[in-house]
């Protein structure tokens, strides 16, 4: 992974024209106001391999880290198109359409999720001992520290969005308990 890193920058290095500023609002906008001069067939192929590295990247760490998924997301958007390979504009139309999901899905979980309190200043040595301990998550088994936890029941912990989304049918036959 860590060459095609250096690959993906030695090409973009490489390139003549600065690419694109990809926001982060929806929804996402690629229009190119700016006309080009032709390309050197290299500056051509540099694009077309750095849109596939960075898709690539992106789809990878989408189930591992939201956030670098974005990113990648929005750097494979910001190469600016290539004339050479058709398959690359649908890479990049891919892209465009993962990227304007994530944000939604980001947004509507930043708005409706409900962080779990913390422990008070007063509360017992033992609880803040027990919040270093690593829990696992309730859909996959990762374990991490500090995982949100289920706002009703406070006793499922995710690792993630994804996670408790795909674990929301099972829980909430459980989560109606307390």
């Amino acid at each position: 992974m860590t060459e095609l890193h250096e690959l993906g920058k030695l090409i973009k290095d490489d390139n003549t024209q600065a690419d694109r500023y990809i926001p982060l609002s929806l929804p996402v906008d690629t229009s190119t106001h700016c006309q080009s001069p032709p390309l050197s067939m290299r500056e051509e192929y540099g694009r077309t391999i750095r849109i596939s590295i960075y898709h690539c990247r992106a789809n990878l760490c989408e189930d591992i880290d939201l956030s670098k998924s974005i990113a990648y997301y929005r750097k494979c958007l910001s190469v600016h198109p290539t004339q050479l390979d058709f398959q690359q504009q649908k890479l990049q139309h891919s892209a465009k359409m993962a990227l304007e999901h994530l944000i939604a899905d980001q947004l509507k979980d930043d708005n409706s999720t409900m962080r779990p309190k913390l422990p008070s200043r007063t509360s017992s040595v033992s609880s803040g001992a027990s919040s270093s301990c690593s829990m696992s998550c309730s859909n996959c088994g990762v374990e991490k520290r500090g995982m949100p936890v289920c706002s009703k029941c406070k006793s499922q912990y995710y690792c993630g969005v994804r996670c408790l989304k795909a674990h929301k049918p099972a829980h909430d036959l459980e989560c109606r308990q307390y």
